[in-house]
Order: C-alpha cells, then structure tokens, then sequence
C-alpha cells in the first residue's frame, strides 16, 4: 500500500512513526516548510521533516499547494492519503489523486469541536469527555463523512498539549487497525450531522490574556466581573451561561428575574435594577481550565506593575484550593504555580515575583 503523508506537528509525528512501524510504504511526506524558532529565530524543520529525511523518505515542505506542487505529487503512485495536523486546506486536485482519497485524524467527536483547537475548546467548557475522528477529507475543512470515531476521557489535570498527545497516540493505532479495510472497500463512512456542528477557531496571543486584577481576585477566592474577559474567553463564559452552568448569586448579582423576587423576600437583594441587568459572576474554576486549555499556546498571560515598569507574566500551571465554606459547599480559589516574568526562567510563583 502506497501512502502518502500531511503533517507538520510532533503529534503528526506520532502518526507518521506509527506508519511505518505498521510497514506501509510512506511513498512521500508533505509538511510546513522550515520556520523561524526560538529567541535565536533558527531555521528549524518540522519533526516530520527531520523525520523522514532520517529515514530516506521523500519530503515536500511546499508554502503553497500550488500547480508545481501538484505536478510532483501526482507523478507518484498512491493509493491512499494521512492527514493529521497538517492545519491547511488541501485542494481538490490532492484529494482526488489517490485511489481510495484521503482521510484525516480529527481530535474532536465530529461534528462537535471543527475547526483548529478542539482540545482547547473541550477543556476549556469543563467537558468530561472528548475523541478523535478519522473522516474521508472533501473540500472543506472536517467536513468529510466519519470512517472511525472513539471516545477519550478528559483528566482533571489535562492541558491540551497532554490531551492531544493522547488523542493522536490513540487515534494513530485505530488508524494501522482499519487502513486495510478502508482500502480494501470493507468500511462505509457515515456522513456527519452537519446542523449539530460546533467549532473552535485558531487561538490568538491575545486569547490568553487576563487582567491581573481578575486573576488576583480569583486568588483570594473572591469573584470577579466576565465582562472584563478577553472577546474570546467571555463569549465561552456566556455559552456556559446559557447552559445554565455559569449563573450564581452574589449579594449584588443576580442572573434571573423569578430568581431575583425569591431573593428579595430573603433580604438579599434590595435593586431591581441590578435584578433586570443579568449580571453574572465569575468564578476560579474557569480560570484554572483555561490555564490548563491554552497551556503551551496562547497561554494565559497578564501584565503587571513591578519596580521596572510594566511586565508580562505567563501563568504556566495552576490548582484549584479549597477557601471556605459557604451554604454547605467549598468554595474554591485559584492558587498560582509556575510563572514566567517576561525575560526571566519559569519559577514557582510567590508574592515577591510582583515586587521584582
């Protein structure tokens, strides 16, 4: 069996090395030309790419899937195509070339989660479940009918790096176990429910940044106002709170006009307007999953005052603690672990990290 083999990622890597353990005949690999790395900005090649020069294979690391790259990859034989985390749109004319098409390792359970950060958007709406699907690509992105699909369980202390690591490695055995009969005809794809897809753009720099005063209120296990949440993050908090995951009082919050009367008869609440406005409120679970989310990338990240100015510090890893008790529940607050100040090491966080 002839294959050819799109990816640019070390989780593509996975995939590539579990191909030819399995002994199919990589006949070429397409990859992301060499980019800039590091604060030296080297010129390094992507894991597939060194990959596969290691072991003789042919590799394209083409910027565009243009009609010269077309002209060399269909002057090979193939008779099945590998996507994973390639992270491009390939055209018609590449899908088309190989006799049984092409398929594509998805990490999410299509339709839920299209598009390019699904671990990211699965961690960060606190789901306790996610997988991979291996769909026959079309032309447009995770799109194509589903040839295989498994269920992964979601870890408490998962980011998406961990998780994808995972989900590839898995998704790299189901896919050796059902390529022979993909080919052979022996698997009919189902097509996706389209109207039920969800998707999670490309993550920005500018998604992983939060306020250090919301984060600081987090830390003391206080509350604190999503509307000051980046675009991103706060449209996720308000998709949560349509769920009816995110609405909690607090003495001068609350989210529902029924609720509000209930309350009032309590002496909690004393304005109607503050009733009528939906004013949510904030709470460190949903912080600690997005450190968790976007960790390695965006990540989440904060600019804070110090002696030399202005600062940025990334947030590496967080814990949820217990902070007291209130109606019969723990509430929680959010204690900081690992930090980076901007142009110094990764360090366990500590108070005199702000004075620096």
């Amino acid at each position: 069996m002839n294959v050819a083999f799109f990816g640019s990622s070390q989780n593509s890597l996975t995939v590539l090395k579990a191909l030819r353990q399995a002994a199919f005949n990589i006949k070429l690999v397409v990859t992301a030309p060499p980019r800039p790395v590091g604060r030296k900005q080297i010129l390094t090649k992507t894991p597939p790419h060194t990959f596969a020069e290691e072991n003789g294979t042919p590799v394209f690391a083409p910027e565009k899937l243009d009609k010269q790259f077309l002209q060399k990859f269909q002057a090979t034989s193939l008779d099945v195509c590998i996507v994973a985390d390639y992270a491009r749109l390939i055209p018609k004319e590449v899908l088309d070339h190989p006799k049984h098409g092409c398929l594509n390792l998805h990490p999410s359970l299509l339709p839920k989660y299209c598009g390019s950060s699904p671990a990211e958007a699965a961690i960060l709406n606190g789901d306790k479940v996610t997988g991979l699907s291996i769909i026959q690509m079309d032309e447009k992105f995770d799109h194509g009918p589903i040839v295989a699909q498994f269920e992964e369980e979601i870890y408490n202390n998962d980011t998406s790096e961990t998780l994808y690591q995972r989900l590839f490695s898995a998704g790299a055995k189901v896919l050796i176990t059902i390529l022979s009969a993909w080919v052979e005809g022996r698997i009919v794809p189902k097509d996706q429910n389209h109207p039920q897809a969800t998707y999670a753009k490309r993550l920005t720099r500018d998604d992983g940044f939060i306020p250090w005063p919301l984060l600081r209120k987090a830390t003391q296990g206080e509350a604190f106002n999503p509307e000051q949440l980046n675009p991103r993050l706060r449209q996720v908090w308000e998709d949560s709170e349509q769920k009816g995951e995110a609405n909690k009082f607090s003495p001068g919050a609350t989210a529902r006009q029924t609720a509000w009367l209930a309350k009032q008869k309590k002496g909690y609440v004393r304005s109607r307007t503050l009733a009528t406005k939906k004013i949510s409120v904030g709470r460190a679970e949903f912080l600690e999953r997005a450190i968790r989310a976007f960790y390695p990338w965006p990540g989440i990240w904060t600019i804070i005052s110090s002696k030399s100015g202005k600062k940025r510090l990334k947030i590496l890893s967080a814990h949820l603690e217990k902070w007291k008790m209130e109606n019969g529940k723990w509430k929680m607050r959010l204690a900081l672990d690992q930090v980076q100040l901007e142009g110094k090491t990764p360090q366990k966080f500590e108070e005199n990290v702000l004075r620096r």
